[in-house]
């Protein structure tokens, strides 16, 4: 029986005394808990979530005895669940890798929680998903008894059962017909009498018996019902029914353990009941069945309604009474709906008469006396290994129950139902198995039947997703219903399921008219090889193998959607529509992709057609975005039904709302057709790109091929949104194709790049492409859809105005900033002259052996790979920088005599550009040198004594500056002036240190360095920096950016090359990078 409140209460106090160490039963600690309790329960028992608890099974270490609020005291069985009163919020959880079957459990019956606060039925631990099943092993030889011919009879042993008293008041109408009941539905015309039986004959028992005469018979059986009522049961006890009949013609009638009143819940774990043949000889029929609930209302129900006209029926000797057993004993309370055999490739074929057991593997349920029987020729376990039966009971019975959560299980072998019920709500069922369900006979009908998931009649707000559901003899998943008055279906969700092997994918109907249906979802499920299942052989009528069953639907249907399915694979058709069509009209069906080379495209009210056109006529336009091709499944034959990378289900669904698929994986652009979401393997940036083909990007920098590679080439090539920072989301961002990527040669490329707003778009902007795989240190000029464009590119450290000049690697980095819809770009070799440089002064300057020769960069540097030094015509010095200003004279020329000289830039091509001439002249002997400083046009005057000594030198200097008191940029000119008589850098170095001394330094800078700096960075480090090499002696530049007074923050060519001279000057390796050996030095001269 369930727990009780009080036992709770019971168990709350020991929890006290555990947790406080305090004597519970001392009366003042008692009024104190109570109070304590009381209060507790004001504030906080009504939100239901206070005494939420987490409960724990576990089907080898568990104990039933345990409190099982932690895995080390877990419960053992699902009967010690049932029997379990749980609070909304409350958790149980079964142990992953174990299994709870028939054999030492029931059926779960799940309770409700409320909003806000479900129950869930869930797993813990690590492992395979806890196993629920309903069936029972029988895998010993000595569990079959051979009966000759081949057949073989599972043992049924009860020799040692214990009965209890009997339990029918009046069992042999000995004197009357007290406490019987007779129903008869005259609305349908029935018409009989009942009476005592007291002529020998027609009675099994003297003195008397219970007779009922018929005149006309009914058409269902519940249209004639004999009852007893208001005997006392408990829960998951084993009784045992038999009574005697006999009738004067053979009938069929149906045996019931129900509640009394309405609305006659089912009391038995078999839950259709047991079919009895009555016949004109006295015939005793005998039942155990085992209660799913404790009740005082037990009401055991003969219906006799298929009757034929003008008979009498006898019945005596009832008796019930408790049996003290279990299955292990080999009752079989259940009819069985399939067994299943060691490898899962062997199923026994169920038969509905003994006469029937002639081929190997057929077997038929004695419900009589609670057994199966099987045609064998040999042992059935020598023959097949491990048997498994699937008993004709629910695995989880979820009737009038809300706000359950059902998560992480596998519902394994049932003979009916895996998760069923009736009048549910808020339920969801996610993550679950559900396999080799189904084949349980209905009873009334002769008919088998079995769904994975059902919900029957009024049901709204259930959510059913990332299901893998298998073998199912029916529907994998089902809400269906019927019944005398219409019910309300609304709020339907299921979505992202995979199914296989089912004879129905999807089954959807619900009577009676008047039923309202609204908003049903049926989305993004895959659904393959319907009727390929273990079932569909054994099928009584025609096979039925179908992705999508439509049965007879009168109910007002508002908002059916049916999108984003793959149906693949059926035996008899895909779709089929077995009657009315009319709600049709009010269903949304499209995006959906169909692929059938077994059967027909659809069944339409009894006529089988071929295609996809013709189901969008017969449906009045539905499906019209659809496709029928094959979706491209991964692997069928090993069950993995992720997409192919070119499946052209990918991209093509529409929205449904879900931003996850079945494996829980994030949707990518635009929702893909099916369970499963391709995901995208590749990665911008690391990665390379084939240089054949077309690319989809996300913007989560990931990708795929769009169109196949007929190549193994790659491509160095990256786009990144300008920053350099793809996003968290997974929309749609851009598409490429390269068209042309030279290898060889001038090396050029070009691509289609292809982005747009919208729905799972994010629309590329501003965008950086890093293009390799070109000549290293190369002008390549930068074109959108055929055309050169100055302004399409932002200008960086490689290009400007358009042009750009490759690495020494071969790689070019620019940032797009034209915008997008769809552009095609070419990276071209640049051929153009590069531009002209000017050279300054005048023809009638004079200068000395060895001094420098300036000139201006060229009006623009692109193009330009070198500079070159011509004197009179011949080329004097060759690769100058072209970040250059300044050539010292290479060599020592004639005296007193004018020379031409000239600067040409050279691009990598080999073209030319020259500047205008100029001439200098070179005094003979010691003569007064003039330089021209760019800054300030500041003139010193010394006398060249070249071979002064260098301690010589320093001393005139020191001397000079304490008379001057001389400017930075006065030093600045000095250095260069001894540089230019050829003074080696140690004769420099000692200068500069006597003139640091001297120099009239800027009161306001403060060399202070915090980090390391290299080429390309900026900020105000960089300033100073620059501000320090023009304070002492390397100028950055002479004139312009760089020049001082004009320091920039851009780290850039020009202060590379000044940085270099001052480390070279120093006795520090000439890298470049400023880093803590140059910010040492600096640090010491300055005082830091």
């Amino acid at each position: 029986m369930k727990e009780s409140i009080i036992q709770k209460s019971i168990h709350f106090l020991e929890s006290i005394k555990i947790l406080f160490n305090v004597d519970i039963y001392n009366k003042n600690i008692i009024k104190n808990i109570f109070v304590f309790s009381l209060f507790f329960i004001i504030f906080f028992g009504f939100t239901g979530k206070a005494f939420a608890a987490t409960y724990y099974v576990d089907s080898v270490l568990g104990n039933d005895a345990n409190n099982g609020t932690s895995i080390n005291s877990a419960w053992k069985t699902i009967s010690k669940v049932d029997s379990y009163t749980f609070n909304p919020g409350d958790q149980i959880l079964f142990k992953r890798g174990d299994t709870w079957d028939g054999n030492n459990s029931n059926t779960l019956y799940a309770e409700s929680g409320t909003a806000g606060n479900y129950i869930t039925y869930g797993a813990y631990g690590v492992g395979d998903k806890p196993i629920l099943t309903s069936s029972i092993t029988r895998n010993e030889t000595n569990d079959w008894e051979y009966e000759g011919k081949n057949i073989w009879a599972s043992s049924n042993d009860i020799s040692n059962a214990v009965y209890g008293p009997e339990m029918v008041l009046n069992p042999s109408f000995d004197s009357s017909l007290d406490n019987w009941n007779t129903y008869l539905d005259l609305q349908k015309g029935i018409v009989g009498t009942v009476s005592r039986a007291t002529t020998t004959g027609d009675f099994y028992s003297s003195p008397a018996g219970y007779k009922l005469d018929v005149t006309t018979g009914g058409s269902s059986y519940t249209d004639i019902q004999t009852y007893i009522s208001n005997m006392s049961i408990d829960f998951n006890k084993y009784y045992v029914l038999s009574f005697y009949t006999k009738a004067s013609n053979d009938f069929d009638a149906k045996v019931l353990f129900m509640k009394s009143t309405y609305p006659y819940t089912i009391y038995q774990s078999n839950g259709n009941g047991y079919t009895v043949n009555i016949t004109n000889e006295w015939v005793k029929h005998s039942f155990y069945f085992r209660s799913n609930v404790t009740a005082s209302d037990l009401r055991i129900n003969l219906d006799f309604g298929l009757v034929p006209n003008n008979t009498s029926i006898y019945l005596d000797s009832v008796s019930l009474k408790e049996i003290d057993l279990n299955r292990n004993e080999g009752i079989l309370d259940s009819d069985v709906g399939n067994m299943i055999m060691s490898d899962k490739t062997k199923f026994g074929v169920k038969v509905w008469n003994e006469s029937d057991l002639d081929t190997q593997g057929k077997y038929w349920y004695d419900a009589a006396n609670n057994i199966i029987k099987i045609y064998s020729i040999s042992n059935p376990v020598s023959y097949y290994g491990d048997i498994r039966m699937a008993l004709n009971s629910l695995i989880i019975n979820g009737t009038n129950t809300s706000y359950v959560i059902y998560d992480g299980l596998h519902l394994f072998a049932g003979g009916s139902l895996g998760i069923g019920g009736s009048d549910n709500s808020n339920i969801i069922i996610r993550n679950c198995d559900v396999s080799y369900i189904g084949g349980g006979d209905q009873v009334q009908y002769k008919v088998r039947y079995g769904n994975g998931i059902q919900f029957w009649r009024s049901a709204h707000d259930i959510y059913v997703y990332n299901n893998n559901l298998w073998q199912i003899y029916d529907a994998a998943i089902s809400p269906q219903g019927n019944g005398d008055t219409p019910s309300s279906i609304y709020n339907l969700y299921f979505y992202n399921n995979v199914i296989r092997d089912a004879e129905y994918g999807i089954e959807f109907w619900e009577r009676p008219a008047g039923t309202t249906v609204k908003n049903v979802h049926f989305e993004n499920n895959t659904i393959v090889n319907s009727g390929g299942g273990w079932a569909h052989n054994q099928r009584p009528n025609s096979k039925n193998g179908r992705s999508l069953m439509f049965y007879y639907n009168p109910a007002d249907n508002e908002g059916i959607f049916i999108r984003n399915n793959i149906f693949l694979n059926a035996t008899e058709s895909l779709i089929r529509v077995s009657s009315n069509s009319n709600w049709l009209a009010t269903t949304t069906m499209n995006y959906n992709y169909f692929h059938n080379p077994m059967g027909y495209f659809v069944d339409f009210l009894g006529s089988n057609y071929t295609k996809l056109s013709d189901w969008n006529s017969l449906s009045g336009g539905l499906d019209l975005n659809s496709e029928e091709k094959d979706p491209l499944i991964s692997n069928l034959s090993s069950n993995n039904f992720t997409l192919q990378q070119f499946s052209p289900a990918i991209d093509s669904g529409t929205n449904t709302g879900l931003s996850t698929d079945y494996a829980g994986n994030p949707i990518y652009g635009v929702p893909d057709i099916g369970a499963y979401e391709y995901q995208p393997p590749y990665t911008i940036g690391t990665n390379k790109v084939p240089t054949t083909g077309s690319i989809r990007i996300y913007s989560n920098g990931k990708y795929r091929m769009k169109t196949a590679t007929s190549t193994a080439v790659t491509a160095d090539f990256s786009v990144t949104p300008s920053g350099g920072n793809y996003l968290a989301t997974t929309s749609q961002y851009m598409d490429i194709t390269i068209n042309k990527w030279e290898t060889t040669g001038n090396k050029n490329k070009e691509w289609t790049a292809s982005s747009s707003s919208g729905e799972f778009k994010t629309h590329a902007t501003s965008t950086t492409y890093a293009v390799g795989d070109l000549i290293p240190n190369t002008y390549y000029l930068f074109k959108i859809d055929g055309a050169a464009s100055t302004t399409a590119i932002n200008n960086n450290s490689q290009c400007t105005n358009g042009i750009c000049l490759s690495s020494s690697s071969g790689k070019i980095d620019f940032t797009y900033i034209g915008g997008y819809s769809t552009h095609t770009f070419d990276i071209e070799k640049y051929a153009t002259s590069p531009s002209v440089p000017v050279i300054e002064g005048t023809s009638k300057e004079k200068i000395s052996q060895g001094a420098s020769l300036t000139f201006s960069h060229a009006s623009s540097t692109i193009g330009i790979a070198k500079y070159q030094l011509y004197v009179d015509g011949i080329l004097e010095e060759d690769n100058i920088s072209r970040s250059a200003e300044s050539v010292s004279l290479p060599r020592t020329y004639k005296c007193n005599e004018k020379h031409k000289w000239n600067i040409e830039a050279v691009d990598n091509n080999g073209n030319k550009t020259s500047s205008n001439e100029s001439d200098f002249s070179i005094p003979c002997g010691a003569v007064s040198i003039v330089v021209n400083v760019p800054r300030n046009d500041i003139r010193t005057q010394f006398t060249n004594q070249k071979t002064a000594s260098s301690t010589h030198k320093t001393s005139h200097v020191k001397d000079v500056t304490k008379q001057q008191n001389l400017t930075s940029t006065q030093v600045s000119a000095i250095l260069s002036l001894l540089k230019s008589f050829g003074a080696n850098n140690n004769v420099v170095k000692a200068v500069r240190e006597a003139l640091d001394s001297a120099t009239t330094p800027n009161k306001n800078i403060s060399f202070v360095f915090t980090t390391n700096l290299e080429m390309n960075d900026v900020g105000t480090q960089v300033k100073l920096l620059q501000e320090y090499l023009n304070a002492h002696g390397v100028a950055v530049s002479s004139k312009g950016y760089g020049s001082p007074g004009k320091e920039t923050m851009y780290f850039g060519q020009a202060t590379y090359h000044a940085l270099v001279r001052y480390q070279k000057e120093n006795g520090l390796p000439p890298t470049g990078w400023f880093g803590p050996m140059t910010r040492k030095l600096i640090e010491e001269r300055v005082g830091v």
